[in-house]
């Protein structure tokens, strides 16, 4: 069986919906959190608060990149104004994308997988973020036969 993994990962500064989810998906979403935050508490960050309207726009934005095949901040609309619209109040936003299949997609591995990418990690371990909203959607992916799960990891402070 084929294993694989891919990061994509953004941070913004700024100057100034609801859907369904299953009760898998909200099971994996919490134990991403729990492990980033297990991550933070080594290196001395505080841990990251539920956001809900970053986990809403988390949410649709791993449904949209499953359906569209390809991690892309951008995809739907500008990452700037997409985390804009879900944290109005946010002076620093971020975000982390992931794919992966098989044990390589276990919220574990996609943690880990972050913390070994320095962009990743950057974003993960910065204790000015205080906020996390996490989204999954799982699928055919692309040109992938093996069933894909997508993850979306939007952070603010």
């Amino acid at each position: 069986m084929r294993r694989a993994a891919v990061l994509v990962t953004a941070v913004l500064t700024l100057s100034a919906g609801a859907s369904t989810v299953d009760a898998h998906s909200l099971h994996t979403a919490q134990s991403v959190e729990s492990s980033i935050n297990s991550m933070r508490a080594q290196h001395g960050c505080g841990p990251l608060r539920f956001h809900l309207g970053l986990s809403l726009s988390a949410g649709k934005q791993a449904r949209l990149l499953l359906a569209d095949g390809e991690l892309n901040h951008d995809a739907g609309s500008p990452m700037p104004e997409r985390l804009h619209r879900a944290a109005p109040s946010a002076s620093l936003l971020g975000e982390d994308l992931a794919w992966g299949t098989g044990s390589a997609a276990l919220p574990d591995s996609i943690v880990r997988s972050w913390m070994n990418s320095p962009s990743h990690r950057r974003i993960m371990l910065d204790c000015r973020f205080s906020q996390l909203g996490v989204g999954i959607a799982a699928g055919q992916f692309g040109d992938n036969t093996e069933r894909t799960t997508v993850y979306a990891a939007d952070f603010a402070a």
